[in-house]
């Protein structure tokens, strides 16, 4: 779930510099807003950090018998999955709901 997350992760960053917050009434509403924004900005990151996931291929190891592919078509394959994933569970349950 997190390699999808990174995907998506320029959306958290817009969030943050371009922040709607103007319809937080509630009380803690408007600290929950900016927490949950840098935690979905700061879990990705350490993830990458200590290596649990990564943005590059896996490298060739002599056990493999896969050929290698870029980093550039590594991210895209990524990018479509997380389209796909999230098309299935909001355009379907929002189709249907609606």
């Amino acid at each position: 779930l997190l390699q999808m997350r990174l995907t998506y992760i320029m959306s958290v960053i817009i969030a943050i510099v371009t922040p709607e917050t103007d319809d937080c009434i509630l009380f803690g509403e408007y600290a929950f807003y900016w927490f949950n924004h840098i935690l979905l900005l700061v879990l990705p990151a350490a993830y990458v950090a200590n290596g649990s996931v990564s943005c590059f291929p896996q490298s060739m190891s002599s056990t493999t018998k896969h050929t290698p592919i870029s980093t550039w078509t590594f991210n895209t394959l990524w990018w479509q999955f997380s389209c796909a994933v999230f098309s299935v569970f909001y355009f379907i349950p929002v189709t249907l709901l609606a």
